[in-house]
């Protein structure tokens, strides 16, 4: 039985073991065939020839390899008579090693400890940092191998004061042109590290020049970098820091959210145009605008003369989730008494009371003014008399004015009332409840 299950495994074995040979008997008979009988004798002596050289071939390799097995098993036999059955710890390599007992190295190999040729263990983090800053404070144009050694230490040691040391070597040295070839994230955690270590009297000084360090990185500094400079001026930017930012928009570098919040700022009444472009682009974005956004792009539209724009931009501003403020109605009201929208700006002046926000003392005068010119003294002498204490009153020019305007109509009772209470008591002092026309 254990015979015949081996035979077919054997054929197999014998077939795929000749399986070249056999290939090429079958194209030599099928080139045979269709052969003339001069080329068949010529054929037929090629393949004899080719046929006993491949038997010698075979013949030789499997030599080859029955000497290869005896030769193993004769060492086999030499080594288990040495005591050592080949394997685990009863190798001969292996069971020194078992022991505790180090295998030998080459002579110069690293790790190796004595006079031939040892190096000892690597430098330590702080030889490296040591070794670097010598070469950046010593060199007059330091390599970027130092910068980056330097760098990437500070990142992972969180060393802000030799961090901001090396940012002073890069603004009284410079920094090589070939410095943006520095690993991205070794640049960007240092610089992090810089903005972070900064105050903000410094940062006053040298936030420009920071900018241009990390610009010079191949980075675009981050919106972090841009908004510490902004707050450290407090988001009253001078006009060159202003241009700056405008610089990198045109330069492609996006923006943060505060930037554009100031440069909106700076130019709602200089280039209203710009500051809606601005305004545009921010919504575009996806960012809901803040109350100074806002603000100024109202201010923006109604530069231009836009009062539709700008009263529904700030009908839209509960669902762009910015509350109004004594600002927000300044604006709109102030543009709408200069163009002629003197009912508007009274219902805006309406709308801004019943949202309980207290006016500005010129938002007053512009709504004494709109009354006056509609012909409403009462709700004019209303409104600079009948304030809640503690409120603001209007100022002497409104007063004033108010004053010509009655005289001029015969309103002399208002007007004396106005200059001073106690003269006609009669006249009500209460607020006026709504100056919407009745």
């Amino acid at each position: 039985m254990m015979t015949e299950s081996r035979a077919p495994k054997r054929l197999l074995t014998l077939c795929s073991d000749r399986a070249p040979m056999v290939g090429a008997a079958v194209v030599f008979l099928a080139v045979f065939v269709l052969a003339d009988s001069d080329q068949q004798s010529g054929l037929l002596t090629a393949a004899l020839i080719t046929a006993a050289g491949l038997l010698g071939l075979y013949s030789g390799g499997q030599n080859k390899v029955n000497a290869g097995a005896a030769k193993a098993t004769a060492a086999k036999k030499v080594l288990q008579a040495e005591g050592f059955a080949g394997r685990g710890r009863d190798h001969p390599e292996r069971a020194p090693r078992a022991a505790g007992v180090s295998r030998p190295q080459k002579p110069g190999g690293a790790g190796l400890d004595g006079a031939s040729g040892a190096r000892g263990p690597p430098a330590s983090d702080d030889e490296k940092l040591r070794s670097a800053m010598r070469s950046l404070q010593q060199d007059t144009n330091p390599t970027v191998t130092s910068f980056a050694v330097a760098m990437d230490i500070c990142n992972r040691r969180n060393f802000a004061e030799t961090a901001l040391e090396i940012f002073d070597l890069m603004l009284k040295k410079g920094v090589a042109h070939s410095q943006h070839i520095i690993d991205r994230r070794t640049s960007v955690g240092f610089f992090k590290l810089v903005v972070l270590s900064l105050g903000d009297e410094r940062m006053r000084q040298d936030g420009l020049r920071l900018l241009d360090l990390i610009r010079a990185h191949g980075l675009s500094p981050a919106v972090g970098a841009q908004d510490h400079l902004i707050v450290a001026w407090r988001s009253k930017l001078p006009e060159h820091i202003v241009q700056y930012f405008v610089k990198m928009r045109e330069e492609g570098i996006v923006l943060s959210w505060t930037a554009y919040r100031c440069i909106m700022s700076a130019n709602q009444w200089s280039d209203p145009g710009f500051t809606l472009t601005l305004y545009d682009e921010l919504t575009e974005r996806g960012v809901r605008p803040d109350r100074v956004h806002f603000n100024a792009a109202l201010t923006a539209y109604c530069e231009l003369g836009k009062m539709d724009e700008a009263l529904q931009l700030l009908k839209d501003g509960p669902s762009l989730r910015v509350e109004p403020n004594a600002q927000t109605y300044q604006i709109v009201i102030r543009s709408c008494t200069s163009t002629g929208k003197l009912e508007e700006a009274l219902s805006l002046f309406d709308a801004m009371r019943e949202a309980q926000v207290c006016p500005y003392r010129a938002t007053h005068h512009d709504v004494v003014f709109c009354c006056v010119r509609l012909e409403r003294y009462e709700d004019a002498a209303a409104l600079c008399n009948g304030m809640t204490p503690g409120s603001q009153r209007p100022n002497e020019e409104a007063c004033s004015f108010l004053r010509r305007m009655c005289q001029r109509h015969e309103w002399a009772d208002i007007a004396a009332h106005i200059a001073g209470a106690e003269v006609f008591p009669h006249v009500r002092r209460a607020p006026v409840q709504s100056l919407k026309q009745q």
